[in-house]
């Protein structure tokens, strides 16, 4: 069970460097292709940013284990809110929100590079 406190629905995250952490640690309870629970009042607000994040980073974890290329990895951000939406139409975030996952995505992606240029 992970907790992030202090954290108001439909804002960014107050500290994106916790976020990070709190992915991190996910990433080391639970392996690539197991189910992450989330709790939460209504699914429309942190719990969107949480989940999108989650899946790219999921998404690039495995393009980069089945060998693609960093360089060749793409991911449609618009089509995985549609797919998403299709079954969970109330989940969301605001601009401000997209902002953090890109950012949280990039940071993803440069560990990973670094990860491959150090090998």
């Amino acid at each position: 069970h992970l907790h992030y406190e202090n954290w108001p629905d439909h804002q960014e995250a107050p500290d994106i460097d916790a976020l990070n952490l709190l992915y991190k640690h996910r990433d080391s309870l639970v392996g690539p292709d197991e189910v992450v629970m989330l709790n939460c009042k209504a699914t429309i607000g942190r719990s969107g940013l949480f989940f999108y994040t989650d899946l790219s980073r999921r998404r690039i974890s495995r393009m980069a284990a089945e060998g693609v290329p960093l360089s060749d990895m793409k991911l449609n951000i618009a089509q995985m809110v549609r797919e998403v939406r299709r079954f969970r139409p109330v989940l969301s975030g605001n601009p401000t929100q997209f902002g953090q996952v890109f950012e949280l995505i990039a940071r993803h992606y440069d560990e990973l590079k670094q990860k491959n240029e150090g090998s």
